[in-house]
């Protein structure tokens, strides 16, 4: 162990009763809020991936190559 834990043993090892250790409502209520916030970001990733179009495997039509084709530069000054 390292020298801070093994000298902070005693100050842990002091007199505490059951009775001094009680629930504290605003622990649940902050687990609570996490519990809800992480539902919501659930419910909006599942949302914003609906809107997005996934190319299918052996999906009829277009197989997906033409994102696959270089890209010509219409632009391109001719020397």
């Amino acid at each position: 162990m390292s020298f801070p834990v093994v000298a902070a043993l005693p100050l842990a090892a002091g007199k505490h009763s059951p009775e001094d250790v009680n629930p504290l409502w605003y622990w649940f209520a902050i687990f609570l809020f996490l519990v809800v916030a992480v539902v919501f970001l659930y419910l909006s990733l599942r949302k914003q991936l609906k809107k997005v179009d996934f190319p299918v495997e052996g999906e009829t039509g277009d197989s997906g190559d033409a994102h696959d084709a270089p890209v010509e530069d219409e632009h391109r000054s001719q020397p």
